[in-house]
């Protein structure tokens, strides 16, 4: 009976479609839990909503010398051929940056311990560049096409989990192939 009330308020319940999307010249396939999901944001006193999907997926990538996993986050219930466009031209770039990425997190976590007193010897009983970079887990790279604008379309987050920041890990701004920014950007 409570169902029926609340169908009768809300409407039928939100039933997801899922999606996948094959990156064509790749060995990777997005995959979306819900191609119709949205937000709704109150605007001038009226309700709207707009598309709000995100899609994942992993591949080998030579810019970070092993499996890199994608998250696009997309205002649009598919992902545009420009998004498609920066996965596949990240996926396939011929210079790897794990250096930088690693030098990148170090950095920043040293800046943390050394400027702010921030104490990771519970996580790390000897404070080495290598320890801090074996405790990063595996990279994740997201995508998010809110800006799309010709400077946007060439960056994007690299992330990484760390056993020194488990809530929030490490982010790393790329832009033009090159480690712009890092911290805890999103």
């Amino acid at each position: 009976m409570l169902n029926r009330l609340r169908s009768t308020l809300f409407g039928p319940p939100h039933v997801p479609k899922p999606g996948s999307h094959p990156i064509a010249g790749l060995d990777l396939i997005l995959t979306c839990d819900d191609t119709s999901a949205t937000q709704t944001l109150r605007l001038n006193g009226k309700r709207r909503s707009y598309p709000s999907t995100m899609w994942t997926g992993a591949t080998f990538c030579e810019l970070v010398g092993g499996e890199l996993d994608f998250t696009l986050l997309c205002e649009s219930a598919f992902p545009r051929e420009s998004d498609v466009e920066r996965i596949r031209s990240i996926a396939t770039h011929p210079t790897s940056i794990e250096i930088e990425l690693h030098q990148a997190a170090f950095d920043f976590f040293d800046r943390l311990r050394t400027e702010h007193s921030v104490d990771f010897s519970s996580c790390l009983p000897k404070w080495s560049h290598d320890s801090v970079i074996d405790s990063l887990g595996p990279p994740s790279a997201l995508i998010d096409d809110l800006d799309d604008t010709p400077s946007s379309r060439n960056a994007f987050l690299v992330s990484y989990s760390t056993d020194l920041d488990p809530e929030h890990g490490v982010d790393i701004l790329v832009k033009d192939w090159t480690v712009t920014d890092c911290g805890h950007l999103i």
